[in-house]
């Protein structure tokens, strides 16, 4: 299970608190007046299991962000300036391919 949400701050402690209560990835989003910021966490199992690299995942899109990304393979981060919605389309479809593999 995915769980997803928005915050207007403490946007890692959230996604930790995601996991605690029983998701397997947790996302959570901020937006300020110019960026915004997502932060991940996965269960170890899920990243062990599949494969799954939070970290490359949030580098690999936030070109597309003009924003800076990365983190290890169950805690990541991003921090970007534009294409919200488009960037979080992109990592639940990244997340999905390695999923279903």
């Amino acid at each position: 299970m995915i769980g997803i949400t928005h915050v207007s701050s403490f946007e890692a402690g959230v996604a930790s608190i995601l996991i605690n209560i029983g998701c397997d990835i947790g996302m959570v989003y901020s937006e300020k007046k110019t960026e915004f910021r997502i932060s991940m966490r996965a269960k170890k199992r899920i990243c062990v299991e599949t494969g799954l690299h939070l970290g490359k995942i949030l580098e690999e899109v936030s070109e597309e962000c003009e924003g800076s990304g990365g983190g290890h393979d169950g805690a990541a981060s991003l921090n970007g300036k534009i294409d919200l919605k488009k960037i979080l389309s992109k990592i639940i479809e990244k997340i999905k391919q390695i999923l279903n593999q």
